[in-house]
């Protein structure tokens, strides 16, 4: 088993059941969804590093292409979150929060494991990249915040998150009316406190429509739509919208007037004719509005939240990492948990505390241990392009590491981690390809062994593609003979002869001639024609040598003898010296092994014998009784002079040197008339 913090499993029956959690860790298979995030990712990848290879001097690749990169990844992870049933609606719009039937229900959330690396990503190209342009760093929070809510964990005991009230009051509003429920108003004022503007906007319109039977609410009424309209025209720090103030000074000027307008009207002596609910309701409100810290801190749950409000509504103007940080660590302390250590604090959250503070050792040891391989792989590129320092941290080579940097050893992790599936094994040579240091031999060694269970000969033809285009040449011969060896073992013996002959394998092509030549010697004709069929089948893409050329041309010779049993009415001494001129060759020192020489012998018997035509010549005729003679001089001469495993009795012996001298008769008299 090995961890797996990335993606859950969904619906494998061979996966382990899994729970989630906020820890960012699973044990398990890889899931349908992690194979496709696993595939999908490789395109913007590989385009982000052919973009970079065009640089010149070791330029910084442009910001552009970095954020291009970073948004397809997100893209990749799924949706971001959206408070369900809070959204901005036009004013004829009849749906509210108690329309359950009317309103669209939305898809399955992707699972907790895919959201949790999404909110990570997002939170550091926001604070690396330098968020966007156009707004503050308490503006990026709050939308960040906004699309990953339903990430953070539990706060303690009597506290609740936004998300939460919001659940919590969907439920309720099915059985009550929302005039009646202090929990409206903690729902509104927990929204108005994260800055989620427009649904806050949304649900006091919403409370302004019912339609009370108590004629004496319409005051009620009219102060909660005013309430409405000013929420609406809050100043924000930003250049997108019609309230917004991208300059400092004026958008200091804008709130603190605006705040002067919300606190005459939520002082006002009509707050007082309202119900009980309501005033209070509102007076809950004013302190968020007003950025009291009491109010900021009842309003909010985790301590990412309460450090967004604070942002939000009393630092707005904050962007310096290191003032942050120590913001959001007494936002912990006043979240009721002891600080960064406290023993509550999950992985992501340390995470999302490293990230606000710029500690990227920090960042880096903790993603490593809390997601799987893949996030780190793909994240180093944005984390490098915050500055020269964080680049030279994630390409300094240590000698830990085997000699390369932090970003080689977590792609060449990421290569381990998808190498060891069969489903996604081809997106490794990508990456392996990004790491000059241990790509090279990883990608061989992965190769090689990925050899071992290529069952398919499409299998091993795209390995050696990928040797090809990487100029691996010493791995695709390894595995060509990997291939052929596993072939033989399996008695594929067609197959492996074509992958040992692709590999240049010559050693045990000739062992495997060997052993073929055996057979042919025991069983005679039939094993040779099974033979001469498993040579037929062999690649022709390249020659045969050795003992295996030896095979496929005495086969050859076996054809052109079956023929001449029945002579053809034209071209028959031409064949005749053709076959003669064969035997002559499969005898000459090198070609045939010496216990096969007696089989040719025998089989030049009908040639020296043939009626009315001289085959050999006499010089051809010396170089067969010469073979003979070594034969039966040599000390091996019992092994030598056997046939289909038989000893050759003298008398057939007679026969050859009777066919032999009479030959070499007829030769002289034929070189004599010739003279």
């Amino acid at each position: 088993m090995r961890p797996s913090g990335l993606f859950p499993g969904e619906g494998e029956a061979n996966e382990v059941e899994q729970t989630e959690d906020h820890t960012g860790q699973r044990w398990g298979s890889p899931s349908p969804k992690e194979r496709r995030i696993a595939y999908d990712s490789v395109d913007p990848f590989c385009r982000l590093q052919k973009r970079k290879a065009t640089l010149v001097d070791d330029a910084a690749p442009s910001s552009e292409w970095i954020l291009e990169y970073s948004q397809e990844i997100l893209a990749l992870l799924g949706p971001r979150d959206e408070p369900h049933g809070l959204s901005s609606r036009s004013d004829d719009d009849d749906n509210d929060m108690h329309d359950d039937d009317q309103e669209e229900e939305p898809g399955p959330a992707p699972p907790l494991a895919v959201r949790l690396p999404r909110a990570a990503w997002e939170l550091i190209e926001l604070f690396y990249l330098g968020g966007r342009p156009s707004s503050s760093v308490a503006e990026d929070l709050v939308e960040w915040l906004r699309g990953n809510h339903s990430v953070l964990p539990d706060p303690p005991p009597g506290r609740k998150n936004a998300h939460t009230r919001i659940q919590e009051l969907r439920t309720k509003l099915k059985t009550r009316p929302a005039e009646d429920l202090p929990e409206y108003w903690e729902a509104i004022a927990a929204i108005l406190a994260v800055g989620w503007i427009d649904a806050a906007v949304f649900l006091l319109k919403q409370l302004a429509s019912f339609s009370p039977e108590d004629s004496n609410l319409e005051l009620e009424r009219g102060l909660i739509e005013g309430l409405a309209i000013l929420v609406e025209q809050i100043p924000r720090l930003r250049a997108e919208g019609e309230q917004d103030h991208p300059s400092v000074p004026t958008f200091l000027k804008a709130r603190e007037s605006w705040k002067g307008k919300i606190q005459k009207l939520l002082t006002s002596q009509y707050v007082a004719k309202c119900r009980t609910v309501a005033r209070t309701g509102l007076e809950l409100v004013r302190t968020v509005l007003a950025g009291e810290k009491d109010g900021l801190k009842r309003s909010t749950g985790h301590w990412a939240e309460l450090l967004a409000a604070h942002l939000f509504h009393r630092r707005p103007n904050m962007r310096a990492q290191l003032e942050i940080q120590r913001l959001a660590e007494a936002c912990i302390v006043e979240a009721g948990l002891s600080g960064r250590d406290d023993e509550s604090m999950t992985p992501f959250d340390k995470i999302t505390l490293a990230i606000l503070g710029g500690e990227t050792e920090e960042v880096l040891s903790l993603s490593a241990r809390t997601f799987r391989p893949w996030f780190l792989a793909h994240v180093t590129e944005v984390l490098a392009a915050s500055g020269e320092r964080v680049h030279t941290l994630l390409q300094e080579p240590r000698e830990g590491l085997g000699g390369c940097g932090l970003e080689e050893s977590f792609r060449l992790q990421y290569a381990e981690d998808v190498a060891a599936e069969d489903a996604t094994w081809q997106n490794a040579p990508f990456y392996l390809a990004q790491c000059p240091v241990l790509g090279r031999g990883t990608l061989e060694t992965l190769l090689i062994r990925r050899s071992a269970s290529a069952a398919r000969d499409p299998d091993v033809l795209k390995l050696l593609d990928i040797c090809r285009q990487y100029g691996l040449d010493e791995a695709a011969v390894k595995i060509c003979r990997n291939v052929g060896v596993q072939r033989w073992e399996r008695k594929q013996r067609g197959s492996a002869i074509a992958w040992l002959q692709r590999g240049r394998d010559d050693k045990r092509l000739n062992a495997i001639a060997h052993e073929l030549i055996e057979e042919v010697t025991n069983a005679e004709g039939e094993g040779l024609d099974a033979i001469g069929l498993l040579l037929d089948n062999v690649s022709t893409a390249l020659p045969l040598s050795g003992s295996l050329a030896f095979l496929q041309r005495y086969r050859k010779l076996q054809a052109t003898l079956a023929l001449l049993r029945s002579p053809p009415a034209e071209g028959l001494p031409a064949q005749l010296r053709a076959a003669g001129e064969t035997i002559v060759a499969l005898l000459t020192p090198g070609m045939a092994p010496r216990q096969f020489w007696l089989t040719i012998l025998f089989d030049a018997i009908p040639l020296l014998e043939w009626p009315g035509f001289t085959v050999f010549d006499s010089r051809q005729t010396f170089h067969l009784m010469a073979c003979l003679e070594e034969l039966r001089t040599s000390h091996l001469h019992d092994e030598y002079l056997k046939k289909g495993g038989e000893a050759i009795d003298e008398l057939t012996l007679q026969r050859l040197d009777l066919a032999l001298a009479t030959n070499l008769g007829r030769a002289f008299v034929k070189d004599a008339n010739r003279t």
